[in-house]
């Protein structure tokens, strides 16, 4: 008996028994299943008698005999197979249901990830905006009528830069520098005589794409805390290369004789956070070194668009 017109009917049936709604007990369900299967079995083996009869040309009378006869001679071999057929179309409408599901949960996860970054960086936003501010405010007060003016134009293009980068997940790190190296013009106006920067960023490195706002928390953090220091100056020097395939963000600060420099806060608390939904392998890590200094060390996958 050939079976391959009966597989596609096995499992569009399979299919849409697993696919109702059923309210019976599993007993039922069960019995369903079996008086369906055993109807297409009898179909199956009437359908195929008649076409062989037709082929031969021979007679129909004595046709309940000869199906009787069938049934007993191949009856369980077409069972087996047929037990094979329906365990596939099972197998096949379980996995094709696994798979719309992950798709589905994907879809949710992707959407649930991308609301909470968006959370992450509104709360970002607010954070430098306040504490820029607070650095134009001293200078006012100090009477450095001309750098607040200025502080208030870098200010002026960090916002810029902000709201124009404000859908993208993703910027460039030469986009993200232009954005800290406002911040800094800022800093440096506050702490002219306190605060000496180095920046050693690789060409290389300029249009591979970071979280947008990434460097800017660490940035700040290092600027505070090495305001905190007892010393005379604040080196703050942040280097950015790629090496082995991985971004690689070095930032190192002075700290305060008596900062443990675990109060980070909001800042670099949402960059792990934003790190972790983004990047299955990434390194954030946080390393007192000697001589007061504190070392900020980032690794991240190379992207480019």
């Amino acid at each position: 008996m050939n079976f391959i017109w009966v597989t596609p009917i096995v499992f569009f049936i399979v299919h849409n028994l697993l696919t109702l709604p059923f309210k019976e007990s599993s007993k039922r369900r069960l019995a369903s299943y079996l008086l369906a299967s055993l109807g297409v079995l009898f179909v199956y083996w009437t359908i195929s008698l008649a076409m062989q009869v037709v082929i031969r040309g021979e007679s129909f009378s004595g046709f309940q005999q000869r199906l009787y006869n069938v049934i007993l001679s191949t009856g369980i071999i077409d069972i087996v197979i047929y037990i094979g057929i329906v365990t596939a179309a099972v197998g096949a409408h379980f996995y094709h249901q696994a798979m719309r599901e992950r798709f589905t949960l994907n879809q949710v996860k992707q959407e649930l990830i991308t609301e909470q970054l968006k959370v992450l960086r509104s709360q970002l936003n607010p954070h430098f905006l306040f504490n820029t501010l607070n650095t134009v405010t001293s200078l006012v007060r100090l009477k450095k009528l001309d750098d607040a003016t200025l502080a208030l134009s870098e200010l002026s293009n960090m916002l810029r830069i902000s709201l124009a980068n404000k859908q993208s997940q993703t910027v460039s790190v030469r986009e993200e520098m232009q954005f800290i190296h406002s911040y800094l013009l800022i800093q440096k106006m506050r702490f002219a005589d306190k605060l000496e920067i180095t920046t050693d960023i690789d060409n290389s490195c300029m249009n591979v794409h970071i979280p947008n706002m990434l460097l800017h928390p660490l940035v700040e953090n290092a600027v505070q805390h090495g305001s905190q220091s007892n010393g005379k100056n604040n080196a703050v020097s942040l280097s950015i290369h790629l090496r082995h395939g991985m971004l690689e963000i070095d930032l190192v600060n002075n700290v305060g004789a008596h900062n443990s420099h675990e109060g980070f806060g909001i800042g670099v608390h949402n960059t792990r956070e934003r790190l972790k939904k983004l990047y299955k392998d990434f390194q954030l890590e946080l390393t007192p070194l000697e001589n007061g200094l504190f070392r900020t060390l980032m690794r991240l996958p190379q992207h480019t668009d």
